[in-house]
């Protein structure tokens, strides 16, 4: 729609107006992306800590986790099925929300907040099945020995696939969102801009230019001047 604005005959003011009205626009209309993100963040933690002390140390949000475990124990093949379905889940649920998506948006049926409602609906249903499912197998659950049995592969699959759904859920609801289920690239980027930050307080404290281009030695002319 934004860019059927561009392309249209409005004036350079009007277009620049919708553009702003266009990205300033929170995606949900009861909070600001920001809080968005922390309850989004909120959750994936919650969910991820509640599978790693119910399902014997399985990461449902941090794939990452899963797969450096998974292959660490192919030799014993201790958990390496539950591991596995989990990492598989969460692929498939973010792989069907991304078509899904993506054909909504193609077909022009709804627009970006009723699909972004509907994915996080998924996410809602898988979770609200996880809890009665671990409910229902709270006994079991509680005195499984071994990682890869079925009970303990159907509940982390399908917190994984919650996840998923969760993870691009959020990617369509705010643009640019901070990851909200594993923390690395987070603190990659606040490290990014807390040096960037610092760099250019000290030089503002000492009074020096930072990013200006280097001059030519000697007064010649840069080429292609």
């Amino acid at each position: 729609w934004a860019m059927n604005c561009l392309l249209s005959d409005s004036t350079p003011c009007e277009v620049w107006e919708v553009r702003s009205s266009c990205v300033q626009m929170p995606s949900f209309l009861w909070n600001s992306d920001a809080s968005a993100t922390y309850v989004l963040a909120f959750i994936g933690g919650f969910v991820d800590a509640a599978g790693y002390l119910k399902l014997q140390g399985v990461f449902t949000s941090s794939i990452t986790g899963n797969l450096v475990v998974a292959c660490a124990s192919v030799s014993s093949m201790n958990g390496v099925i539950c591991r596995s379905c989990v990492c598989i889940s969460f692929t498939l649920a973010a792989l069907v929300g991304a078509a899904i998506a993506l054909q909504i948006k193609t077909s022009k049926l709804l627009s970006a907040k009723p699909i972004c409602a509907l994915l996080f609906a998924f996410e809602l249903a898988l979770l609200i099945v996880s809890w009665i499912v671990g409910l229902e197998l709270e006994d079991k659950l509680s005195n499984s020995r071994s990682l890869d049995d079925w009970f303990v592969v159907l509940l982390g699959s399908l917190l994984g696939a919650a996840m998923g759904f969760h993870n691009i859920a959020a990617k369509e609801a705010i643009t640019n969102v901070a990851p909200t289920t594993v923390m690395t690239s987070t603190l990659v980027t606040v490290g990014t801009h807390a040096s960037h930050c610092l760099t250019h307080g000290l030089h503002a404290l000492l009074g020096c230019g930072a990013g200006e281009p280097a001059k030519p030695a000697g007064g010649e002319k840069p080429a292609g001047a």
